[in-house]
């Protein structure tokens, strides 16, 4: 959105229009104020999900260091329903599995009430990805993939795209 005071407005109108079918979003907007968020959620639609991206524009507001990252987030508790680890924001740039993993830890220590999901540059490679978190105690983790534009081989046996959406499907549990 150019108009972040208007937010709630505008995810309401989104809302209405989707219909009864629609379940949520994903705001894909550095750190969007928290109080339009606040308003949508509590005051039009308390079921809606609410999945906030932590991509690159999270992260250079906060000098990307996963502590601050998680102080950010703290505002966000208890109105967004899912975070999405996506440090390449769309754009496919290889995924760092540990540094996925010292944030994912940090703000499970917190106890929030959230789903996980992990997302950006997985590529061919998502079975050892989510397998190497899967080992740090994350089997739900929801994940999206970015396979790149030619990819036809599987080393690993596994279709990245089915895999996408069984897992999305029960994404951020």
């Amino acid at each position: 959105t150019d108009n972040e005071e208007t937010l709630s407005h505008q995810l309401l109108s989104v809302d209405r229009v989707a219909g009864k079918d629609f379940h949520g979003f994903q705001l894909n907007m550095g750190w969007p104020d928290v109080w339009q968020l606040a308003l949508y959620r509590f005051n039009y639609n308390p079921e809606s999900r609410i999945v906030l991206q932590i991509g690159n524009r999270a992260t250079e507001k906060t000098g990307d260091d996963p502590s601050l990252i998680v102080k950010a987030l703290e505002p966000y508790v208890g109105i967004v329903t899912d975070i999405l680890i996506d440090p390449s924001s769309g754009t496919g740039k290889p995924f760092d599995t540990e540094r996925a993993r010292v944030l994912l830890s940090m703000i499970r220590e917190k106890g929030w009430d959230v789903g996980f999901g992990v997302a950006g540059g997985l590529g061919p490679d998502i079975p050892l990805a989510v397998n190497n978190l899967n080992k740090f105690g994350y089997a739900t983790l929801a994940y999206d993939s970015y396979v790149p534009r030619g990819f036809s081989g599987n080393a690993a046996g596994v279709n990245p795209a089915r895999l996408e959406t069984n897992q999305v499907g029960d994404a951020y549990l």
